[in-house]
């Protein structure tokens, strides 16, 4: 018997305290190239991924092997250090340690495939359905980062 799973799940990091460090489209579209090899080496099924200034989407296929946390350690150190190793930036280079992730149906899945690919053909401006769920994950960080960090 073949087990069969079909579970996505749409990751959102920003870098650290969202700076703005990933300015340069060329450099954004070869960190996301980075990423997308770099996770295909090790049996990770990307199905978009988006790299903003100060923020990255990725939508991922999730095997039944593999844990959200293991597979956000693996992208993000992975890729701040190989962004670090091409000295592009005049600073260090750290992605927050924080990340929004959520399971989204395969009709979802694949309205944000679109929507990603939309986002690479007029030069990373979100869509107004991505865009809203950026804000809305920023909100949500602001908020648990005021509980965390005062009490």
């Amino acid at each position: 018997m073949i087990t069969f799973i079909s579970v996505y799940i749409h990751f959102v990091w920003t870098t650290r305290q969202g700076e703005n460090y990933l300015m340069s489209p060329i450099f954004r579209r070869m960190v996301g190239e980075h990423i997308r090899r770099n996770a295909q080496e090790k049996g990770l099924m990307i199905e978009a991924i988006l790299v903003q200034p100060n923020h990255c989407h990725c939508l991922i296929a999730f095997k039944t092997n593999q844990t959200i946390e293991k597979l956000m350690q693996l992208i993000k150190g992975e890729s701040s250090f190989w962004i670090n190793e091409q000295k592009r930036l005049s600073e260090r280079f750290e992605w927050e340690k924080t990340y929004y992730a959520v399971s989204v149906g395969e009709r979802r899945a694949m309205k944000i495939k679109g929507e990603i690919a939309h986002c690479a053909l007029t030069n990373g401006k979100l869509p107004e359905c991505l865009e809203r769920e950026w804000r809305k994950i920023n909100g949500i960080k602001r908020r648990k980062w005021r509980v965390y960090k005062y009490g």
